[in-house]
């Protein structure tokens, strides 16, 4: 399989050859699962990329007074959409 089928399939939801792509699946107490969206997964990918280095930063730095800029401008620029994408992703994830 072709890296294109593959995104074919990923983001569309079927392929070429008729078989389609269900998507990562949770386990909900009672046995229950739940097909999570790619955009929640994404979405948390976003969050922690953009979050991390600004925590890291603000937990382990020996300087009393650090001045993370450039991180946290990154926290602010990924945040937002990161939120938006993970609800999304979940409301898509009940249809």
């Amino acid at each position: 399989m072709t890296l294109g089928e593959i995104l074919t399939v990923v983001f569309f939801g079927h392929s070429p050859g008729g078989w389609t792509y269900r998507g990562p699946v949770a386990t909900i107490k009672g046995g229950a699962s739940l097909r999570i969206s790619i955009l929640f997964w994404a979405g948390l990918i976003l969050l922690a990329v953009g979050l991390t280095p600004l925590l890291a930063v603000m937990l382990f730095s020996r300087d009393p007074n650090p001045n993370p800029i450039g991180f946290g401008l990154l926290a602010f620029v990924t945040f937002w959409p990161a939120i938006v994408m993970i609800v999304v992703g979940w409301n898509r994830s009940y249809r």
